[in-house]
Parts: structure tokens; sequence; C-alpha cells
């Protein structure tokens, strides 16, 4: 992880760093780029721009069902001071509460 806590950056600069960021993170398989886009506290992770993840160290795939209990159990095996990402489904929320989507084709 790069601090950059002692640097002033530029716009011009943070949007430039941004594009090579994810220009590098997509030669990999698996990318993530989060961007917080210049929004002051726009989470817990005060002074954060962006994030960006590449590759697979570990994965976990879950089944409908059972897929928040995998989850805790993938991130209780996982160091805790580690940033976990990753994606969520849309399907989730049968899990969370009773709602069903029905689609017209």
């Amino acid at each position: 992880m790069i601090h950059s806590e002692n640097m002033k950056w530029n716009k011009e600069q943070i949007i430039d760093f941004k594009t090579k960021a994810l220009h590098w993170a997509s030669q990999f398989d698996v990318c993530m780029l989060l961007d917080n886009n210049f929004i002051e506290n726009a989470c817990s992770y005060q002074n954060v721009e962006l994030m960006v993840a590449a590759g697979i160290n570990r994965d976990v795939k879950c089944d409908v069902g059972n897929a928040f209990e995998n989850l805790k159990k993938f991130h209780a095996d996982t160091n805790n001071d580690k940033f976990i990402l990753g994606s969520l489904s849309y399907d989730l929320k049968n899990e969370i509460e009773n709602l069903h989507s029905v689609h017209s084709k």
C-alpha cells in the first residue's frame, strides 16, 4: 500500500495517477479500482482518494443459501488487518429478506 501523506498532489496529477493505476491493474484477470471522486471524508477511511487491487491471493465462491456463513468463515480465516475486496451478487438479497424478483422476457 502506498501512502502519500507527506506529498501534496494537485488534481491533474491525481487524475493522471488514477488513469495509470487503472491501466496497470487491467493487465490482471481480476482487478478493482475504488475511487472516491474527490469527495472529502467519503468513507470511514479518511484521506483515501483511491484504492487499487489486482490479482487474487485467495477467493471464495458461495452458493445461494449459505453465502453469508461462508463469507464470515472466509473473513475469519483471512488476516483481519488487510482489506478483503470483492463483489456481491444482487441475488444475495434473498438471504437478507424474503424478496424475489420477477422479470418478464
